[in-house]
C-alpha cells in the first residue's frame, strides 16, 4: 500500500520498499495504491480501497491457502495497525516496521545489534496491547490496588531492558572511543550516501578489503574501517558507512548516531551518489539532511557521482554544469579508482610543507616513524646521523618530536600571578 505526494514520489517509494521486502525473502504479489490525505489521520484507507484489498487478500487466501501480509509504505499509527490486524487477521507493517526487520537481519557488530534492539523496543512499546491472554490482572501495585494488567507488567518490562541496552551502549560507544584515538593520527574518509549507490564498491576499490558488496538496499549496517591501499604516505583511512533512504524514521537515524560517528570522527566526507539513478538529487538531498541532523555538516567534502559509464550523454552535460566540482566516476573502473586514490592524496597533502631535519643514529625509531608518517622527498647519511627533508603538516612533526608545539597563548581570563 502507498501514499505519495506526487506519482513519481509514491513510485519511488514502492520501488524502496519492494527492494527491502526482496532482500528479506518476500515476494511482493500485488501493490495498491491511492491518493489522500496523510495517514497520520484515520481512517487509513477509503471505503473504496478497503474493499479492494478485502478481494485482493480473499483471492490470495484462495489461491494460496495463507492470508498475505500487509506492508504499507508509510508509517501508520499503533491503532490504525491494530485495527488493520484485526479486521484482515494478518500481519500488518508499515514503513518503520520492514526497515527495523532488514536491520535486524543485516547487523553484524554488538553495537549494531543492541541499536537496533532499542529501536526495535521504543517501535514496539506502544504498540503492544491487551490481548485476551493478557487481560487478567496480577497484583502488586496499580491504581486503587487493583493490581497492573500484564500488557502493563509487559511494557515496564520493555522499558527497564531499554535502560539496561542504553547502558551498554554507552561501554560500546567507550570502546568504540578508545578505537578510533587510536587512528586518530592519520587522516580519515567517510563513504556516505543513500543506500545503494556504490559506497561498499568504492570500499573494496579503496583499500582492498573484503567487503559485502550487493545490489540491495542497507546490504551492510556496520562501519568498516580500512586503509587505502596500495599504501601511502600520509597513510589514509576509508571508511564506509550505514547508507541512508528517504524518510528514514526519527528512532532509527537515533539509535543510529554511535554509527554515524564515524562520519563525524572524520576529516573528509565523500558523497557518493549514483549518478545513473533518476531520483539522485534527492538522495543526495536525503544524504546531506541526515548528515546534518547528526551534525556532520561543517567537516569538508567531495561529491563522488557515481556509475558515470551508466549516464547517458545529455544528462551528463546536464550534471556536469548543475555539479562541476563533482568527480564522474565508475566503482567497476581501475582507472577511475586510481584517479580517485591521486585526489584523495591530494587532498591530504595540499597542506603539507617540507621541513629537514638532521636525526642522530642514536634515534633511529624516530626515523623509521617518520618515514612511515610523512613522506620523505631526500635523504643524506651523515657521520653522526641522517640529514632528512620529510613533505608532512606539522601536527604529525610534533607528534614525532621532531618540532615543539607552539607556546601556549595566555587568556585574558588567567590570573597573570601563574
Amino acid at each position: 500500500m502507498a501514499a505519495g505526494n506526487s506519482p513519481t514520489e509514491a513510485e519511488s517509494s514502492i520501488a524502496e520498499i519492494k527492494n527491502l521486502l526482496q532482500g528479506l525473502g518476500y515476494v511482493v504479489a500485488q501493490t495498491i495504491a491511492q491518493r489522500r490525505a496523510p495517514l497520520g489521520a484515520p481512517p487509513v484507507l477509503g471505503g473504496g480501497k478497503l474493499k479492494e484489498l478485502q478481494d485482493a487478500c480473499e483471492a490470495m487466501h484462495a489461491e494460496w491457502g495463507v492470508l498475505p501480509f500487509l506492508a504499507f509504505v508509510s508509517e501508520i499509527s499503533p491503532s490504525q495497525q491494530r485495527l488493520l490486524e484485526r479486521d484482515f487477521e494478518t500481519v500488518v507493517l508499515d514503513r518503520t516496521g520492514i526497515i527495523l526487520r532488514v536491520f535486524e537481519s543485516r547487523a553484524r557488530t554488538r553495537l549494531s545489534k543492541l541499536e537496533i534492539e532499542l529501536a526495535r523496543l521504543i517501535y514496539g512499546v506502544p504498540r503492544m496491547r491487551d490481548e485476551k491472554a493478557q487481560d487478567d490482572r496480577e497484583g502488586g501495585g496499580g491504581r486503587g490496588a487493583r493490581g497492573n494488567s500484564n500488557v502493563e507488567l509487559a511494557k515496564q518490562g520493555l522499558r527497564e531492558r531499554s535502560a539496561e541496552i542504553r547502558r551498554e551502549i554507552k561501554i560500546e560507544q567507550a570502546h568504540q572511543r578508545r578505537r578510533s584515538s587510536r587512528r586518530a593520527e592519520a587522516p580519515r574518509v567517510a563513504l556516505v550516501g543513500y543506500t545503494n549507490a556504490g559506497k561498499s564498491c568504492w570500499m573494496r576499490q579503496l583499500t582492498g578489503s573484503d567487503v559485502l558488496v550487493e545490489d540491495k538496499l542497507f546490504a551492510t549496517l556496520d562501519t568498516t574501517v580500512r586503509a587505502m591501499q596500495p599504501d601511502t604516505v600520509p597513510r589514509i583511512l576509508i571508511s564506509d558507512t550505514v547508507g541512508f533512504i528517504q524518510d528514514l524514521p526519527h528512532s532509527l537515524v537515533a539509535s543510529f548516531r554511535s554509527t554515524l560517528d564515524e562520519a563525524l570522527d572524520t576529516d573528509l566526507l565523500l558523497y557518493v551518489v549514483d549518478g545513473a539513478d533518476a531520483n539522485m538529487e534527492d538522495h543526495l538531498k536525503v544524504t546531506r539532511e541526515v548528515l546534518k541532523d547528526v551534525g556532520a555538516t561543517n567537516i569538508p567534502s567531495r561529491l563522488i557521482i557515481n556509475k558515470a559509464d551508466k549516464i547517458d550523454d545529455n544528462r551528463l552535460l546536464v550534471l556536469k554544469e548543475e555539479f562541476p566540482d563533482a568527480l564522474f566516476l565508475s566503482a567497476h573502473s581501475d582507472k577511475d579508482a586510481s584517479t580517485l586514490r591521486k585526489e584523495l592524496l591530494r587532498s591530504f597533502e595540499d597542506p603539507m610543507k617540507e621541513y629537514s631535519f638532521d636525526i642522530e643514529f642514536a634515534n633511529l625509531g624516530t626515523l623509521s616513524q617518520a618515514r612511515q608518517e610523512a613522506r620523505v622527498v631526500s635523504e643524506k647519511f651523515t657521520e653522526t646521523g641522517v640529514t632528512i627533508t620529510l613533505l608532512s603538516n606539522r601536527v604529525t612533526l610534533e607528534r614525532l618530536g621532531l618540532l615543539s608545539p607552539p607556546p601556549r597563548k595566555k587568556e585574558a581570563w588567567e590570573d597573570e600571578s601563574n
